[in-house]
C-alpha cells in the first residue's frame, strides 16, 4: 500500500514539475551560486542556491526582481514578467578582477608563491617588468617601482615571465591566482647580472688592498677588494652605480668620481680608477696679544712644492689643505707685526688646535695745544675711536703739550677737547702707521666764530645732526650748537633739505634757527 502511494505522488509531481504553464528555466555560465527573487507587487523576497549551471522556478503571475550571485563574478539584475506561460533565460555573470599586490625580491634562488602576509624583507628588484599570459597570449604586464605594487586580474592559471634589463630572469607555467591563496603574490629572483673588472692606479703605482664599493640607485652596495697589483673583478646587477673607494690616504679624483651604468647589453665592463692622495687638513684662530680674535687676517701655507691661502672668519678661525711634511704658516695683517710658525703634519692626518698670536702694532702720538700764541695748560684732551667711544685721554703739561701712547695702528681716532672760552675741538679722523711727534692744536677764541643753535619742535636741540652751511657740512654737538665763520653775506643752512637763509651781524654771536 505505502508503494502505491510513493508512486502516485511522484508521478503528481513530475507533472506539476514538467508541465507547470508558470515555470521559469535559467542557463548560467557558472556551475553554482545563489540567486534571489523579490515579488514587486507583494514586496516578498525569495532565495534559491543553484548548482550545474541551473536552475528553475514555479511563481505566480506577476513582476519579479532577480538578482545572481556567485563567487568571483559580479552580481547581475535582471526584472522579469512571470505571465502563466514557460520561458527560459541564459544568464552570463561577468567575471571580477580581483586586487593583489607584487613585490619582486632580490634572491639568489628562483621561485613565486601567495600569501596573506607582504614579505618585509630583501631587496626590491625597481625596475623588473612582470607579464601575465593566457593560451600563449599577454593579458597583462606591470613594471614594479615600489616594495609594494598593486595589481587588478581575474582569477585563474597563467604563465608568467619576468623580464628586466631586456632579459628574462624567471619564468612560471600555469601559476593559480585566487583569494583563497592570499592577496600578495611575491616573486624571488635574481637580476641579470655583469662582470665589472677594474684597476686601481696611483700615477704609475698600483694601489693594492683597497675596498671598492658600488652602491646603487637604490642604497644597495656590493664590494671587492683589489689585489696586490691594484686588479678587482666581480659580477654586479645591471644598473647605475656610484663608486667609492677606501683606502687610507686615498681618494678617487673627481674626473673618475662619476655615476657609472652597466647593461646587461654588455657582459663585461673594464675600469681603470686613478686615485689620489687625500691632502691633510690644518686648523686653528688666530689672536693678537690681547687674545682677541683677529677677523680678515692672511693665513698662507707653504710646502716644498705647494702654497694654499685662506683668511680668517668674524672668530679669527681659519682652516686649509695641505701635503703631508713640513708646513711654514704665516699671518699677514695691517696693523699688526707679521708672524709665522713651522708645523709638521703627517700624511691625511688633521690639526685642528693650533693657536697663533700676533703683536698689535701700536704708536704714539705728541704735540701742543695753544691759542696760536700761548699754550693751554692743565687742560684734558680725549682721544675717541671710530665708534665714538673714548679710548684714552691725557692733560696738557705748563707748555701746553701732551701726548698719547699705545695706540694700535688697526683703527681710527680723532683728538677733542672743549676748554672754556674757546671753541670746542675735533680733528679729522687719522690711523697711524708711525710715531707722531708734531700733532700741534691751535683753539679758536669764542669771540671769534659765529653761534649758530639748531633747534627742532618743540624747542629741542636737533644734537649730533649733519647741516650744511654754504655748501659745506658740518655736525651738531649735544646742545645742537655749530661754530662758523663770521659772515658778510647771508648763511644758507639745511637740513635734511629743509634750506634757511640767515643774516648775520657782529652784534649777535648765537642765532637760534628752528627746522
Amino acid at each position: 500500500m505505502l508503494r502505491k502511494f510513493f508512486l502516485i505522488t511522484c508521478i503528481f509531481l513530475l507533472y506539476n514539475i514538467s508541465f507547470s504553464e508558470n515555470k521559469l528555466n535559467f542557463i548560467f555560465n557558472v556551475s553554482r551560486g545563489y540567486m534571489e527573487y523579490t515579488n514587486l507587487d507583494t514586496q516578498v523576497k525569495y532565495g534559491l542556491n543553484y548548482s550545474g549551471g541551473r536552475a528553475s522556478l514555479d511563481l505566480e503571475e506577476g513582476r519579479y526582481k532577480f538578482q545572481f550571485f556567485s563567487p568571483d563574478y559580479h552580481t547581475k539584475e535582471m526584472l522579469i514578467t512571470s505571465d502563466g506561460s514557460y520561458r527560459s533565460y541564459s544568464v552570463e555573470l561577468e567575471r571580477r578582477e580581483s586586487s593583489f599586490f607584487i613585490s619582486i625580491i632580490e634572491s639568489r634562488k628562483q621561485e613565486v608563491y601567495l600569501s596573506h602576509r607582504p614579505v618585509n624583507r630583501g631587496r626590491t628588484l625597481e625596475g623588473a617588468k612582470v607579464i601575465f599570459y593566457q593560451n600563449n597570449e599577454p593579458v597583462k604586464s606591470l613594471e614594479v617601482h615600489s616594495l609594494l605594487e598593486p595589481l587588478n586580474i581575474e582569477h585563474g592559471y597563467y604563465d608568467i615571465s619576468l623580464v628586466m634589463g631586456g632579459k628574462t630572469i624567471f619564468r612560471i607555467q600555469r601559476f593559480p591566482i585566487n583569494d583563497k591563496g592570499g592577496k600578495f603574490i611575491n616573486f624571488f629572483a635574481s637580476p641579470p647580472q655583469v662582470n665589472v673588472k677594474g684597476i686601481l692606479k696611483v700615477g704609475d703605482m698600483s694601489l693594492g688592498g683597497a675596498k671598492v664599493t658600488f652602491t646603487d640607485v637604490d642604497n644597495n652596495s656590493y664590494s671587492m677588494k683589489s689585489d696586490f697589483s691594484g686588479e678587482f673583478s666581480g659580477y654586479l646587477p645591471a644598473k647605475k652605480y656610484q663608486i667609492k673607494v677606501e683606502r687610507f690616504g686615498y681618494k678617487l679624483k673627481k674626473e673618475v668620481n662619476l655615476l657609472y651604468e652597466f647593461t646587461s647589453q654588455v657582459s663585461s665592463y673594464n675600469l681603470r680608477l686613478e686615485l689620489e692622495e687625500v691632502p691633510s687638513i690644518i686648523g686653528g684662530r688666530v689672536f693678537d696679544d690681547l687674545g682677541v680674535p683677529i677677523e680678515e687676517a692672511r693665513v698662507t701655507m707653504k710646502t716644498e712644492d705647494q702654497v694654499f691661502e685662506t683668511f680668517t672668519d668674524s672668530y679669527g678661525r681659519f682652516r686649509g689643505e695641505t701635503p703631508a711634511g713640513i708646513v711654514f704658516i704665516k699671518v699677514e695683517k695691517g696693523g699688526y707685526f707679521h708672524h709665522g710658525i713651522v708645523q709638521k703634519i703627517e700624511k691625511s692626518s688633521t690639526i685642528s688646535n693650533l693657536e697663533i698670536r700676533v703683536a698689535r702694532q701700536v704708536f704714539s702720538l705728541r704735540g701742543i695745544v695753544s691759542d696760536g700764541v700761548s699754550p693751554i695748560k692743565r687742560r684734558r684732551l680725549d682721544l675717541i675711536d671710530e665708534e665714538g667711544r673714548r679710548f684714552d685721554s691725557t692733560l696738557s703739561g705748563d707748555n701746553g703739550y701732551f701726548e698719547f701712547l699705545d695706540i694700535p695702528a688697526t683703527r681710527e681716532f680723532y683728538i677733542y677737547t672743549s676748554v672754556e672760552g674757546y671753541r670746542s675741538y675735533s680733528s679729522e679722523p687719522f690711523a697711524l702707521d708711525k710715531n707722531e711727534e708734531n700733532f700741534n692744536i691751535i683753539l679758536d677764541p669764542m669771540g671769534s666764530k659765529v653761534i649758530l643753535q639748531i633747534m627742532k619742535e618743540p624747542n629741542l636741540p636737533l644734537e649730533e645732526t649733519t647741516v650744511l652751511i654754504n655748501g659745506k657740512e658740518k655736525t651738531t654737538d649735544a646742545n645742537g650748537m655749530i661754530y662758523t665763520e663770521p659772515s658778510t653775506v647771508p648763511l644758507t643752512v639745511s637740513v635734511k633739505g629743509v634750506t634757511k637763509t640767515l643774516e648775520v651781524t657782529d652784534k649777535q654771536e648765537i642765532y637760534e634757527l628752528k627746522f
